[in-house]
């Protein structure tokens, strides 16, 4: 007949010297035992966790980081050795083992620590190891949260007992009204549960304020700058290369100047500004350029030749249309970005204890819900600008502050593609931005760490945690968009200590 077993994940933690002595099969041997005999018969199981059986091969991230995301943060207790050996430092500890304890202990969870000190062979002892052990063992001893143990022996008669006591206890006694409890509550960053729509002004941000007064300056610069072209021009016809590479195939210089697009573009610009050009403002004199590898199966190569005047007013004119084709781009992608609306949300735990496998689920009207592939991509003249993931993050993202922590536990990792180099041959722009966009997509997904669905004419959003530590409190991984016009979000929150289904509204203003 089926029956209800709870069951409770257990870390194995500890440094190398005492997996080597063979103490992990005694704590799995103590473990079995207590499975079979007490937790058999009050409907208890514990399964260990170690990293060498429990833990994948992942990439983005630091060894320990991953591990406790993979492992240490998902377990509801700890069985933490030492023997004459510390470990390897962490980033942030003096050891794994030790950021496993620290770790445990300050989300509220269990630790069951022991040295052992069986007799070793001084001359395998480290003794700075050893000096670490004790120093940690020392800082310990007032809180009495460890036992020291002789042989494997009386660490599996010891263990047992402690996970008898311990274990059983959290069983028998499930309606204790002082037991601790976790208290998972969802609002925005003033604990409030009704907040208004809020909204971008990235078109009037002083980004684009700046850009514009930058390209204003500039024009006006070069309109300052008068350069004649000379007719009959007695060095025009000096255009044969002088130098070692002489011989290499070249074409005949040919006049170069500003094409008209780019004319109008700065044209309309400067209109649209008040500013007047002078009637040579697009002049470059007697610019012109050379193909060096002309025929050549490499492709060709220009240079321009002329007075370092010219070369100057042409590549200044050539930066202030780009300049202004990729303010326009930012409009573009800016006013697609006001229109959205969103609001910050974030979870918080003001319980006693950590809860842990936290599944929050949003709903609301059909079509309302802007996913990350909703959002329009950046144009080609500034495409390149949102393939970093800090601009991206500071975007969409929510900042960390010193009471709410940022979103945690990211699962997508952005494909690594290796770039192909073919002598000869250079990308098209179409398929640099071809290239560009999938990142900027790439992105977007890594950050947006939501499911989403449409069921019975709702949108649904769907956003899972592995745990959160009692007062604490966490920011969904971005702002989270709407349409215009939606009153409320319904939601609904499970968690693993909790057995009720926890909903409640958002009222939108």
């Amino acid at each position: 007949m089926s029956r209800k077993v709870t069951t409770f994940d257990v870390l194995m933690s500890c440094p190398d010297d005492i997996v080597q002595k063979g103490y992990l099969n005694t704590i799995e041997a103590s473990v079995q035992l207590f499975n079979a005999t007490v937790g058999d018969s009050n409907g208890v199981s514990i399964q260990t966790k170690h990293w060498s059986k429990n833990s994948f091969p992942e990439s983005g991230g630091k060894p320990q980081d991953l591990l406790n995301h993979q492992i240490v943060d998902n377990c509801d207790a700890t069985i933490a050795l030492f023997g004459s050996r510390f470990g390897t430092p962490t980033d942030r500890f003096g050891s794994g083992t030790e950021e496993e304890i620290e770790r445990m202990i300050e989300s509220g969870k269990q630790v069951f620590m022991y040295f052992v000190e069986e007799p070793v062979d001084p001359a395998s002892v480290d003794p700075e190891q050893l000096k670490r052990v004790q120093d940690f063992k020392k800082k310990y001893q007032e809180q009495g949260i460890f036992s020291v143990v002789k042989s494997k022996e009386q660490l599996e008669g010891e263990l047992r007992t402690h996970l008898f006591y311990y274990f059983l206890k959290k069983i028998l006694d499930p309606d204790d009204q002082n037991r601790e409890t976790s208290n998972i509550v969802l609002s925005n960053e003033n604990n409030e549960q009704t907040m208004p729509l809020q909204r971008f002004h990235l078109s009037n941000s002083d980004f684009v304020k700046n850009q514009l007064e930058k390209i204003k300056l500039s024009i006006i610069q070069e309109n300052k700058k008068v350069i004649k072209k000379i007719e009959n021009n007695e060095h025009a016809a000096d255009w044969m290369p002088k130098s070692q590479f002489a011989w290499q195939s070249h074409s005949k210089p040919t006049a170069v100047s500003i094409d008209q697009d780019e004319q109008t573009v700065i044209k309309r610009f400067a209109e649209v500004n008040g500013i007047e050009l002078n009637s040579e403002f697009f002049s470059v004199g007697n610019l012109s350029e050379i193909d060096y590898r002309a025929g050549s199966f490499f492709g060709s190569t220009y240079r321009l030749q002329g007075t370092e005047e010219e070369k100057t007013k042409y590549d200044n004119l050539i930066e202030i249309y780009n300049q202004i084709k990729q303010q326009d781009a930012f409009k573009v992608y800016f006013a697609s970005l006001d229109e959205l609306r969103y609001v910050n949300l974030l979870i918080s735990n003001t319980g006693t204890t950590y809860d842990e496998d936290i599944e929050i689920t949003l709903r609301t009207p059909e079509g309302t819900v802007v996913k990350a592939d909703d959002l329009l991509v950046p144009g080609e003249d500034i495409i390149k600008q949102f393939t970093d993931e800090g601009v991206i993050s500071n975007i969409f993202g929510l900042k960390e502050t010193s009471k709410i922590a940022k979103y945690d536990f990211t699962s997508y990792q952005i494909p690594y593609t290796p770039g192909l180099s073919i002598p000869g041959y250079s990308e098209t722009s179409a398929e640099k931005y071809e290239k560009a966009s999938t990142k900027y997509y790439d992105l977007l997904d890594n950050l947006f760490e939501y499911d989403y669905f449409q069921e019975d004419g709702m949108d649904i959003v769907k956003l899972h945690l592995d745990y959160l530590k009692q007062h604490s409190a966490m920011w969904f991984p971005t702002k989270l968009f709407f349409k215009a016009g939606i009153k409320q979000i319904d939601y609904e929150i499970t968690t693993k200590q909790n057995p009720e289904i926890l909903k409640g509204q958002i009222s939108i203003l």
